[in-house]
């Protein structure tokens, strides 16, 4: 389907509005990648690579609308979501374990999951709507950039998995974090959400453009240097990959995006972000690539 015949089977159901059509056919894709990524028939591998042909056919999701735009409400592609489950451990059905998604949007990060293990939060009006529709076991309507919202949350779910939305904050929003001044939205609410990570934990976190390196190997100078040292200098950070935003062009935007990998939390705060190598600073063009970078 494309946009114009996708709009003319939603009229059939009385559904006009643009940004509810991309809503509910997003929800419907949640669904069929969620019973792609558990079907037991399937090595996690096979799972992955059947996801990657049935997002390479899925409707593109380029609908986007005002509201859109200014919430920056560009969901994951399934297959990186599914492969930042796979690492996270979600696909694991512990009954005591608890996971967390602060940005939720209608449950894509959590499809190689079981909702019953997840809180999510999120803030608009129809996602909210879509994922009462499944059994999470919590769901908040909250501001995640406001440090208020996770002061009861600090170090309590084994998992923590986002894509907040991008973007550039104004200087009366900045927030500091110990000696770190920080300056996108997209890195507060990175560093909020870390916050409610156990110390053995695990998170994969979706965040924008792409990290370039100077001279002399070290990331260039400015809000990515002091977000990734701060990252450096408090988590156990496992790979930083920079990936093609062509992979993320089914979901309406190709947006260069970083894919942030961390397994737990520091003893102690020490250390800042490697020089330049040639495996970190590689970008990722195709979703092969991605899988063999995780898991090789």
């Amino acid at each position: 389907m494309n946009k114009i015949s996708l709009e003319k089977e939603a009229k059939k159901y009385g559904i006009t509005n643009v940004r509810e059509v991309k809503e509910q056919t997003e929800y419907a894709l949640v669904g069929i990648y969620r019973k792609m990524a558990h079907d037991k028939t399937k090595t996690i591998e096979e799972r992955f690579y059947s996801i990657v042909e049935f997002y390479k056919r899925q409707v593109n999701l380029s609908l986007c609308t005002s509201t859109s735009v200014l919430l920056q409400q560009y969901s994951t592609a399934a297959p990186i979501a599914y492969l930042m489950g796979i690492y996270c451990g979600i696909n694991k059905p512990h009954k005591s374990s608890l996971y967390f998604e602060p940005s939720a949007g209608n449950g894509l990060l959590t499809i190689a999951g079981y909702p019953e293990n997840f809180e999510v939060n999120e803030l608009d009006d129809i996602r909210i709507v879509n994922l009462q529709r499944d059994n999470y076991i919590k769901i908040t309507k909250r501001d995640s950039s406001n440090q208020d919202f996770f002061r009861d949350k600090i170090k309590k779910f084994d998992a923590v998995i986002t894509n907040p939305p991008f973007g550039a904050l104004e200087k009366y929003e900045y927030q500091d974090f110990g000696a770190y001044t920080i300056k996108d939205l997209d890195h507060v609410m990175s560093i909020l959400a870390l916050s409610t990570m156990k110390d053995s934990g695990k998170s994969a976190i979706i965040i924008g453009g792409h990290t370039n390196y100077d001279e002399v190997g070290r990331i260039q100078a400015g809000k990515n240097r002091i977000f990734l040292n701060y990252l450096y200098s408090h988590y156990n950070v496992q790979d930083v990959i920079n990936i093609n935003g062509d992979l993320y062009s089914r979901m309406g935007t190709s947006f260069n995006i970083r894919l942030i990998l961390i397994d737990g939390r520091k003893n102690e705060v020490s250390g800042y972000a490697p020089l330049q190598n040639k495996i970190e600073s590689n970008q990722i063009n195709t979703f092969q690539e991605l899988y063999q970078r995780i898991f090789q």
